[in-house]
């Protein structure tokens, strides 16, 4: 999971601005997709907190693997957009990187 310093920032100030510590994050899985849920919210005993360059990040074991390629970034205006890293090829490619 990466953030851009923009999106650190946007994050952070709505954290300070809300009063709460830490972003939550949590994919929702249904039968037909998967979402993710993203909630500001003070820590409770028995979270699973990580930290992001001082952003701390409260992440449940079931979501933790699919987020492990999320990337997330603002831009100028504060607009948070959610992305996938794209895996890198090895050389032997089997076209799942697009190359």
């Amino acid at each position: 999971m990466e953030f851009n310093e923009k999106a650190l920032e946007v994050f952070k100030k709505e954290l300070e601005k809300t009063g709460n510590e830490a972003v939550k994050l949590e994919v929702v899985q249904t039968e037909e997709n998967n979402s993710l849920n993203v909630d500001l919210k003070k820590i409770e005993e028995g979270d699973r907190v990580i930290d992001k360059d001082g952003l701390k990040i409260i992440i449940d074991v079931e979501s933790e693997v699919m987020l492990t390629d999320i990337i997330f970034e603002a831009d100028e205006e504060g607009n948070i957009s959610m992305s996938y890293a794209q895996p890198s090829c090895s050389g032997s490619c089997s076209g799942c990187c697009g190359c």
